[in-house]
């Protein structure tokens, strides 16, 4: 008998992914997101919007890039993020996994934003004038196994200066499509609503 919840995920899973994310410049944290703490500031007044754009081309196609060990990788049958949790040192390197990006592109590059930039207390060797860390939004079409964390963070070494994701939207997978092919949560109570979406799911699923 064929699990069609198991056969679902696994097709879900292989298929393209697309996501919105927003990283921010000058600091990198353990968990390569805003829910981590900061481990490096660094500077990032002489990143410019053309350099940005400039650095995406490195991260297209075929790329290899290091899960962050806030993961659920396992290593030695523990879960990445269990070591980390707990302070434990980790029996080997992580190690740098291939994957591929089908396309990246630049959406936004500016220091006009409401994000939090304190660092959590720790100060970059900057210049003296305060200056806001800008921010930049990505669209990222890409294959299994890609950690958009961990694609921002080497964004910012690449620049040389520190990046962690602030923000992260997955906008399509396996030809669902975020607006068109889900409800909102309000829907959720309308049963109607829901068995037309069960229903157009199983259609969408028996074309794969």
């Amino acid at each position: 008998m064929v699990n069609i919840f198991s056969h679902s995920h696994r097709i879900l899973m292989d298929f393209l992914k697309v996501y919105e994310a927003t990283g921010i410049l000058g600091s990198a944290t353990d968990t390569y997101d805003s829910c981590g703490q900061v481990t490096r500031v660094a500077p990032f007044e002489h990143v410019t919007s053309e350099q940005f754009e400039k650095c995406l081309e490195q991260f297209r196609g075929e790329i290899t890039q290091i899960p962050p060990i806030y993961s659920a990788l396992r290593m030695q049958g523990v879960r990445l993020y269990d070591y980390a949790r707990k302070g434990l040192p980790l029996p080997a390197e992580i190690k740098a996994r291939p994957v591929k990006i089908h396309s990246l592109e630049s959406l936004e590059f500016t220091s006009k934003h409401s994000y939090n930039t304190t660092n959590n207390g720790i100060q970059a060797e900057t210049s003296l004038e305060p200056c806001t860390p800008p921010i930049f939004r990505i669209r990222v079409a890409c294959g299994g196994g890609t950690y958009i964390r961990s694609l921002i963070y080497d964004i910012g070494e690449q620049l040389d200066s520190a990046a962690h994701m602030v923000q992260l939207k997955r906008t399509e997978q396996g030809g669902f499509v975020l607006g068109k092919d889900t409800l909102e949560l309000e829907e959720c109570c309308d049963i109607d609503k829901i068995r037309d979406a069960i229903n157009h799911s199983k259609t969408l699923l028996s074309q794969k």
